[in-house]
């Protein structure tokens, strides 16, 4: 059954046409037809008759004009396909990446992505790490596998390698020597979080204009950072591009702009951590039992819960 079932597709396979082949077979199967009652005419009319071939040549030249038409549709539509596809890829815009000054040294596989360079040789890197292999200069990286000159040259200006103390030897008589002597490494600048601006920010890995202007925004609201965990609350700050900035930022100065809950109203209690129904609460227990005589005896309100209260208290005050 299964033979035969084979052969029949086989034979449906050649015996199928498209439309654009029927045409052309339709044409061939007239003219054969044609042909074989021009030659029986031929064989049963007299020598002396005269025949007359033209609607034959017409049919013939029709044949051929039908041909060459359909090979030169076939041909302008390929040809309008290349252009098209051509065009299309002219078109697309060059991919950039992202570029930021970073040590090639057991860099993350998830930043060496976001620098462009291809899963492949990012693998080659760190099979090269795990067996003890270091990039000492810049250079050094050219001598990976697959790296490629014009990565190499895009990325150049952004490698920073940390000199490295060398291991320290004894000589024959028990007195030890530095084999090379390194200079330290420049000082890490670190920003104080309460005062650094937006394009200060900018000269982090992964804070563009949005991000920057997110957290300067944010510390506004806020009147101030206590604690740079806070920058998890901004716009656009995951834990990724946290941990990758956290070290270059402090808090430093705590002049923290704070609230008089004793004589603000709803408008002037606006705050990230004060909702308005809190701030409705506030005025109310204020109008029922006086002025608070602590800040902490907001956490009488049923809307304070530990938590909230932590995160509110610096930025409030009773006089």
């Amino acid at each position: 059954m299964a033979f035969k079932k084979s052969f029949r597709n086989s034979i449906k396979e050649y015996l199928t046409f498209t439309n654009s082949e029927r045409k052309p077979i339709l044409f061939l199967i007239a003219l054969i037809l044609i042909s074989l009652c021009a030659m029986v005419y031929i064989k049963f009319i007299p020598e002396n008759a005269t025949v007359d071939f033209s609607h034959f040549e017409k049919e013939i030249d029709a044949f051929e004009k039908q041909i060459t038409a359909d090979s030169i549709l076939a041909a302008s539509l390929k040809n309008k396909r290349f252009n098209e596809n051509k065009s299309s890829t002219e078109n697309e815009p060059l991919k950039t990446y992202p570029a930021f000054v970073f040590n090639p040294n057991n860099l993350p596989d998830s930043l060496w992505q976001k620098l462009g360079i291809r899963e492949r040789v990012i693998r080659t890197i760190k099979k090269y790490e795990s067996k003890g292999g270091r990039f000492y200069k810049k250079e050094d990286l050219k001598k990976i596998y697959g790296f490629h000159q014009e990565d190499y040259e895009r990325l150049e200006a952004f490698i920073v390698i940390p000199p490295v103390k060398k291991e320290i030897k004894s000589d024959s008589s028990g007195a030890k020597f530095h084999n090379e002597f390194h200079k330290p490494p420049q000082t890490k600048i670190v920003f104080d979080l309460n005062m650094v601006s937006a394009v200060e920010l900018k000269t982090l890995y992964g804070i563009g204009d949005v991000k920057a202007n997110s957290i300067v925004k944010y510390r506004s609201l806020l009147g101030g950072f206590f604690s740079k965990e806070q920058l998890y609350e901004a716009y656009g700050i995951d834990s990724a591009l946290y941990e990758s900035i956290k070290d270059y930022l402090e808090v430093k100065t705590k002049n923290l702009r704070t609230i008089n809950i004793n004589t603000a109203y709803e408008p002037e209690l606006r705050h990230p951590y004060i909702s308005k129904q809190l701030a409705v609460v506030i005025v109310n227990y204020r109008k029922m039992h006086g002025n608070f005589t602590s800040v902490e005896e907001i956490r009488k309100l049923h809307l304070i819960n530990e938590e909230l209260y932590l995160k509110l208290a610096p930025y409030l005050s009773v006089n």
